[in-house]
């Protein structure tokens, strides 16, 4: 059924993990029955099926609630958190991440981490950015201690916004670069770039055209056209920069996006 499902052959994977989930449970091995029941969640939610996915996933929650690995059941409940946030069920996936942290404590320092941020994510979209703050904290203390370069830089990142909601301007720019950092050491140079292009962004709204010029360059040279969107944005508004600071190579950057962008469609 996995493998189907990943040569897209849809119907077929459907009927697999259907067929398992039915063998499975006559043969009574609960946790079968509830890992095919969270890959026919899985299925659902590639197509974007949010409600659909949610069914297979309260299913397999259903069946393995109480019993089995613990990691199947964070799984289970990791992704029916994140299919009822897209289906804009916020409660409901604050109570999946609620429970994910308490069945994690102490037991899955990755997995306890993921649940915070993931619940930091509920709290920023329903406006309560106080508890958002202290969850996305929390996820970078136990990146922190895991060495978790690329998780610390993500935390940090989500930080940035919530400090830039809230007018923290200074700590915005200090989450910033450290989330650079972090994905220099870690080797990630796209990533790096794209932070890169976050710092130039806010210097840019901050009205600090030269920092944000020499971010944007930073960034565009470090992107190797892995994406032509970010790119074409990122030139246009590096010409706005030289633009605000009569520097003779505006035009130059204004004609590149233009010409990107009309590349682009």
């Amino acid at each position: 059924g996995r493998v189907a499902s990943s040569l897209f052959f849809h119907h077929a994977a459907l009927e697999y993990f259907e067929w398992s989930a039915r063998v499975a449970e006559e043969q009574g091995q609960y946790e079968g029955v509830a890992r095919a029941r969270f890959y026919l969640g899985n299925l659902y939610s590639d197509d974007e099926d949010w409600d659909q996915a949610r069914q297979f996933y309260e299913l397999a929650r259903k069946v393995i609630e109480g019993r089995g690995r613990s990691s199947l059941q964070a799984s289970i409940l990791t992704n029916l958190g994140r299919v009822s946030r897209l289906a804009g069920d916020l409660s409901y996936a604050e109570e999946c991440y609620c429970r994910i942290i308490k069945m994690l404590e102490s037991v899955d320092r990755a997995g306890l981490a993921q649940a915070h941020y993931s619940l930091a994510e509920i709290h920023q979209a329903k406006g309560d950015l106080d508890h958002a703050e202290e969850c996305f904290e929390l996820s970078l203390i136990l990146r922190e201690k895991a060495g978790d370069r690329v998780g610390m830089a993500a935390s940090l990142s989500s930080l940035a916004r919530v400090y830039q909601l809230t007018g923290e301007t200074g700590r915005v720019e200090s989450n910033l670069s450290r989330a650079r950092h972090h994905l220099e050491d870690a080797g990630d140079d796209v990533g790096a770039a794209r932070m890169s292009l976050l710092l130039a962004d806010f210097f840019f709204t901050e009205g600090r055209p030269r920092d944000a010029a020499n971010h944007y360059e930073q960034g565009l040279a470090a992107l190797k056209d892995s994406d032509p969107t970010l790119e074409s944005r990122a030139l246009g508004r590096l010409g706005q920069c030289f633009m605000d600071l009569d520097d003779r190579k505006a035009m130059s950057y204004l004609e590149k996006a233009l010409a990107l962008t009309r590349d682009l469609g």
